[in-house]
């Protein structure tokens, strides 16, 4: 049940008139839940070159909803960005982090309030890996993104 909720929860935010996404090419992107990815979620293009955000409930199911609603942007950020269409970005997931802030605080879907509890969950992400600053790094750079 818990997993149903968390899936539904996804759906209203993929598909609510100010959250849709849509990539470079201008086609709306899917979220699918998989168990199967090690990660939060991931940007990515199904076989068909159709752009698709796989996300997974056990781990989402670990945040707030403005961390998730943040993690859902960052991941459109990937397609809007054209990185998952081959386009060299070394700093990407910068990219798409500053992408996403400035667009759900631009549509006022957070508040100053839900800022905070993202930059929070960020933070405690640790040392982060090759491609994602460390958890305190990241959570700073939020508010840079914002000017």
């Amino acid at each position: 049940m818990r997993y149903l909720i968390i899936f539904v929860c996804m759906l209203v935010i993929c598909t609510s008139a100010s959250a849709q996404c849509f990539d470079a090419r201008g086609l709306p992107v899917a979220e699918i839940p998989s168990y199967q990815i090690n990660d939060i979620a991931q940007a990515n293009l199904m076989p068909n070159g159709a752009p698709v955000i796989f996300f997974n409930p056990n781990v989402i199911a670990n945040f707030s909803f403005p961390t998730r609603l943040f993690f859902t942007f960052h991941e459109c950020a990937h397609h809007v960005l054209r990185h998952t269409l081959g386009r060299l970005v070394m700093n990407r997931e910068q990219e798409a982090d500053c992408w996403a802030i400035q667009t759900i605080v631009s549509r006022g879907m957070i508040t100053d309030q839900q800022f905070q509890i993202i930059q929070a969950d960020l933070y405690r992400f640790g040392s982060g890996d090759w491609t994602h600053l460390p958890g305190p790094q990241r959570a700073i750079n939020l508010q840079a993104c914002l000017g």
